[in-house]
C-alpha cells in the first residue's frame, strides 16, 4: 500500500468524524434556532415574576443571538458535507473544506467585532469563539491541505 493510499484512508477516517460531528451539530443548532424565541419568552416571564416579587419594574432581558445560531447551523451543515466528500474520497473535498475555512474566518471576524463592541468583561468573553471552534479551524486547515495534496496527486475520484 502506498503512502498516498494510506493518506486517502486517513482523509476518509477524518471524513467520517466530520460527517458525524456535522450532523450532530446541525441537529443541536436546528433545535436552538427553533427554540430561541421560546427561550427568550421564558427568560422575559421569569424576569417579570422576579421584578414583581421584588416590587420593581422588569429590567431588560438579553435576547439570544439568533444570527450566531444560524451561522453555526450553516457551518455544521457545511462540515457534514465536507465529511461526506472526505469519506467518499471525492475531489470536491478540497473545495468544500476551503468553503468551510472561509465560513469560519468570517465567523471569527463577526465575533471579534461583537467582542470589541461589548461593554463588560463577561460580555466580551461570551462573544469570543470557543477553544473548540478554534481547534476545529486548525483541523480544517490541515484537512484542506491534505485533501488538496491528494487531489493534486490524482488520488481523489469524481
Amino acid at each position: 500500500m502506498t503512502v498516498t493510499a494510506v493518506l486517502v484512508w486517513v482523509l476518509r477516517l477524518f471524513g467520517a468524524l466530520y460527517l458525524v460531528g456535522g450532523v450532530w451539530m446541525a441537529r443541536q443548532m436546528w433545535f436552538w434556532v427553533r427554540m430561541g424565541d421560546t427561550i427568550d419568552a421564558f427568560y422575559a416571564a421569569a424576569e417579570s415574576i422576579q421584578a414583581e416579587t421584588e416590587g420593581r419594574a422588569p429590567g431588560p432581558v438579553e435576547k439570544d443571538d439568533i444570527g450566531r445560531s444560524w451561522w453555526l447551523l450553516i457551518g455544521a451543515v457545511l462540515t457534514a458535507l465536507c465529511g461526506l466528500a472526505m469519506l467518499l474520497g471525492h475531489r470536491l473535498a478540497p473545495l468544500l473544506l476551503s468553503l468551510l475555512i472561509a465560513q469560519q474566518l468570517l465567523y471569527f471576524i463577526r465575533q471579534r467585532r461583537r467582542e470589541l463592541r461589548a461593554v463588560t468583561a463577561d460580555a466580551k468573553a461570551e462573544e469570543r469563539p470557543s477553544e473548540t471552534t478554534v481547534n476545529g479551524f486548525h483541523g480544517a486547515l490541515v484537512m484542506a491541505v491534505l485533501a488538496g495534496w491528494l487531489g493534486w496527486q490524482g488520488a481523489l475520484w469524481g
